[in-house]
């Protein structure tokens, strides 16, 4: 191919990228299959995000490269990499061949290498390879503030938790699916117990700074499946698919325990879970709601658990019920 070719069979490759992840991969895999060099490396921090595979000893000098490159922002040759100073303590270096590094370049700061290393004259081709680095770098950008605003959009920018139209979106959602699956799905609200009162004596940006933390200790609980919401306020919801009523509750009641014992404030929480997904998001959501009052007008700090094992058959008090028959 001449050189235009290249430059537009890659800017093919680009706009088939959406995301940063795949503009990254997608160029690496192009630019081996164009320049052929013997091996190839894109590390972005301290993974190779290449889909080519390569030799160790290639990884390990790449590697030493890369965190080069990122030091100075700045292309490097290496001629002799058993003799280069950047390389040659590298063992088994010896068995490379002339090395290339680029930066690449996100918003003009460098955000990962990439590593090209062959017996060829690959150094002949340094200007078109950074003409094509620079094209990825644009494409990189636009990509990123794509991906930031889509997350701007779907999370509450004091917590960095989801906000409440994500929320109700996901719910409706994960309520399908547990429909589907007929597996339970447990909802979780709570909020923060005199939270005014704590705004009035410390001021807003305490109360802030407070909703802050309590979000990043949510944050640092969920598993990767359950979605974590700021749902307005003071209140907070957690969808917890596949979870049943007990476990729903052990998850709760640590929760209230870490806020209680590092926090200057508590939490009443309230759970609906409904085991056959036979209620709607809004039902689901309403009767969450009424367990979190019920854990308020009990005395605040603590948690009440609402079950629906079949919309057929009401909802159960569990803490109620359990109570039942003792004196």
């Amino acid at each position: 191919m001449d050189e235009k070719e290249v430059i537009l069979q890659f800017l093919d490759c680009l706009n088939a990228g959406t995301t940063v992840e795949q503009l990254l991969s997608q160029s690496a895999d192009f630019i081996h299959r164009a320049f052929r060099p013997e091996q190839c490396a894109l590390w972005v921090d301290s993974t190779n995000v290449s889909p080519v595979l390569s030799g160790q000893v290639f990884l390990n000098v790449s590697q030493a490269l890369h965190k080069h490159v990122q030091a100075t922002n700045a292309f490097v040759l290496v001629h002799n990499p058993s003799q280069d100073v950047l390389t040659s303590h590298i063992e088994g270096v010896q068995e490379l061949n002339r090395l290339v590094a680029f930066p690449v370049r996100l918003q003009g700061k460098p955000c990962g290498s990439l590593v090209l290393s062959s017996a060829n004259q690959i150094n002949q081709h340094v200007q078109l390879l950074s003409l094509l680095l620079e094209k990825l770098s644009v494409a990189l950008n636009r990509a990123q503030r794509y991906q930031d605003a889509q997350y701007s959009a779907m999370t509450d920018s004091l917590t960095g938790l989801y906000n409440k139209a994500y929320f109700l979106e996901a719910l409706k959602n994960e309520v399908a699916r547990s429909q589907r699956s007929q597996r339970p799905i447990s909802l979780i609200i709570f909020d923060l117990d005199n939270f005014k009162e704590y705004n009035d004596a410390k001021g807003h940006v305490e109360g802030d700074q407070l909703l802050k933390q309590l979000g990043g200790l949510l944050k640092n609980n969920v598993r990767s499946i359950d979605v974590p919401a700021r749902y307005g306020g003071e209140e907070f919801c957690i969808i917890l698919p596949e979870t049943a009523h007990e476990a729903a509750f052990i998850f709760a009641e640590r929760f209230r325990t870490s806020v209680q014992d590092s926090f200057p404030s508590t939490v009443s929480v309230g759970i609906a879970t409904c085991m056959n997904a036979s209620v709607s998001p809004e039902t689901l959501l309403k009767e969450a709601d009424k367990a979190l009052y019920s854990a308020k007008r009990n005395g605040k700090n603590q948690t009440r658990s609402f079950l629906i094992i079949d919309k057929a058959m009401g909802v159960i008090d569990v803490q109620q019920a359990s109570t039942i028959g003792k004196s």
